[in-house]
């Protein structure tokens, strides 16, 4: 009996951790800090429109096996996670358990709402939770899945350490890049369909001169992408910033009342890239390839 114990208890000690991430992007930096004491899966493959989402079999069979569940927060997968963690029945990623991580709990949020209400349209209390497409953001993000894993497996903490040290030093190494690259738009301004690139702006102290919607969430009106486009001329915008899953008939008629180009992006990383300096590299290339050829 006492061999057998022994036994169990050693397959315990070898065994990964079974993490499900909501976002590529997530998953990306758990294979960071967890390494070979991981298995890693995504509920989304990055093109996807993550705010719309339904809770489909496959989501919640990958949930009830999970050890991990790390999600975006910031109300990003309200719509649909919840559902995802109830109807998975497994109580190791309940809220109130280990087993359950935000991610954004060291973000520095930007536009954090006091006093919402509906009329609002589709704003987030906690504050925009586009942050994945930081690279600053995501050294926080980083730190939080260190502490978040080490909490699963306090017996590779020291392990985890090493790796986040690794993956923080990558993404200060990815900053000083981008940073380079961002010196050719420093005098171009930019408008976006939604509020997806708010932190971009930020990381690299770009000019963003508001959104195509009046409204977030809530398609503009022929009325409203009128006076968006006076705007537009008014602060002399170079391009419009857009997601792939942003409707493009909008786009178009915007460009057809002002000239104005755009271009529709990855805000999340795909199967196209294979880490998250590749996913950023090919996101600033786009901008700065299309910004020179907008109008």
């Amino acid at each position: 009996m006492k061999k057998l114990v022994l036994f169990l208890l050693s397959l315990n000690a070898f065994a990964s951790i079974e993490v499900v991430t909501t976002l590529p992007e997530l998953k990306w930096v758990v294979e960071q800090i967890g390494g070979k004491e991981v298995k890693t899966k995504s509920l989304l493959n990055g093109n996807e429109d993550p705010h719309f989402i339904d809770a489909v079999p496959s989501f919640i069979v990958k949930a009830s096996k999970a050890d991990l569940l790390v999600i975006n927060g910031m109300e990003l997968e309200t719509g649909w996670i919840p559902k995802v963690i109830q109807m998975a029945g497994n109580p190791k990623i309940k809220q109130i358990s280990k087993g359950y991580c935000d991610a954004s709990k060291a973000v520095e949020k930007l536009a954090p709402i006091e006093n919402y209400n509906r009329s609002m349209g589709d704003v987030h209390p906690a504050g925009n939770p586009h942050y994945s497409i930081s690279v600053v953001q995501m050294k926080n993000v980083a730190t939080t899945v260190f502490k978040c894993l080490s909490t699963i497996n306090p017996d590779k903490k020291d392990e985890f350490k090493s790796n986040l040290e690794k993956t923080l030093a990558r993404l200060t190494k990815l900053h000083k890049e981008l940073s380079m690259k961002a010196k050719s738009l420093k005098n171009r301004t930019f408008m976006s369909y939604h509020l997806e690139f708010a932190y971009f702006y930020k990381d690299f102290n770009l000019n963003g001169a508001g959104t195509l919607e009046k409204i977030p969430g809530v398609l503009p009106s022929a009325a409203q992408l009128l006076e968006k486009s006076k705007q537009a001329k008014e602060k002399k915008v170079d391009l419009v910033l857009a997601g792939k899953t942003n409707p493009k008939k909008y786009l178009d008629k915007f460009k057809e009342i002002t000239g104005i180009g755009f271009v529709q992006l990855d805000l999340h990383m795909t199967n196209e890239h294979k880490d998250y300096e590749s996913y950023q590299h090919a996101l600033f290339d786009v901008i700065i390839n299309n910004v020179n050829t907008s109008k």
